[in-house]
């Protein structure tokens, strides 16, 4: 097992634990991840603790830069093969979702965004998503309410400052309301 004595180094000793224990669907936990996962990558403690939470199984949060899907990946790969380290079993560092996303996308020459890549979703937080949901959780950092439709009505387009839900019209008609009262 091994030693905690390690934690006293750790880069997140002082940090928010919120970002490293997110609500998983929340919408908020793949920008808490992403941060929590900056932080790791900075952190000269980082594969004591990840190798920490890998023995003990722990489901829970970020440990040592990687995710609980990361960590679940990695036990049943040396559950499979015990002779292998945790080195040699643990995935490869994928990178945060923001720069995955934009490699996938193309801005047209009149501002509309545009899905490039041949698939047509991504898993994030092991939930699969349209890219459409994917930029309006990027870009409002939140989960989408309901259907999500672009505004400028242009075919294809996933610019998130053009993506609208449900709590978006509840809000834009409740000021129209309050402009008419």
């Amino acid at each position: 097992m091994t030693s905690l004595f390690w934690r006293d180094d750790a880069a997140c000793r002082d940090a928010d634990p919120r970002i490293f224990f997110p609500v998983y669907g929340s919408g908020r936990s793949t920008k808490a991840t992403a941060e929590a996962k900056a932080t790791c990558a900075t952190c000269l403690v980082r594969i004591a603790c990840r190798d920490f939470a890998l023995e003990i199984g722990d489901d829970n949060g970020v440990w040592g830069g990687l995710s609980i899907h990361e960590r679940r990946t990695a036990r049943a790969r040396r559950s499979a093969n015990p002779s292998l380290s945790w080195d040699e079993v643990v995935p490869a560092p994928r990178p945060p979702l923001d720069e995955y996303f934009t490699s996938r996308i193309k801005v047209d020459d009149d501002g509309h965004t545009r899905w490039i890549y041949n698939g047509t979703s991504l898993f994030v937080d092991g939930q699969r998503r349209t890219p459409g949901q994917v930029a309006f959780l990027l870009g409002h950092g939140r989960e989408p309410e309901s259907r999500i439709h672009a505004e400028c009505r242009v075919h294809g387009c996933i610019t998130s400052g053009h993506l609208i839900d449900d709590r978006i019209r509840r809000e834009r008609q409740a000021i129209q309301d309050d402009i008419a009262a």
